[in-house]
């Protein structure tokens, strides 16, 4: 028990790296549920307009919608503290 106090500090600093890392996931993660609502919206007005899309050309366009969106934020800082793109 010598070294009680090493420990802790020794947690706690592994605690915070694996916060750190743990935040990355929590941006990404509603960085693309954003993009894909956006492209959600964007296949939902395309589908008003031509009715004749079957299932695997709306999902086509569903997912080059998504990406467009991913592509336009590349630039952008999404990670608030940091100012990560």
């Amino acid at each position: 028990m010598q070294n009680k106090s090493a420990l802790w500090a020794f947690t706690i600093l592994l605690f915070a790296a694996c916060l750190y890392q743990l935040s990355f996931s929590f941006v990404t993660s509603s960085v693309e549920n954003t993009a894909r609502e956006e492209a959600q919206a964007k296949l939902d007005s395309l589908v008003n307009v031509v009715d004749t899309l079957n299932a695997e050309e709306q999902e086509l366009a569903y997912q080059r919608f998504e990406q467009r969106i991913l592509q336009k934020m590349n630039s952008k800082e999404v990670y608030p503290l940091l100012n990560f793109t």
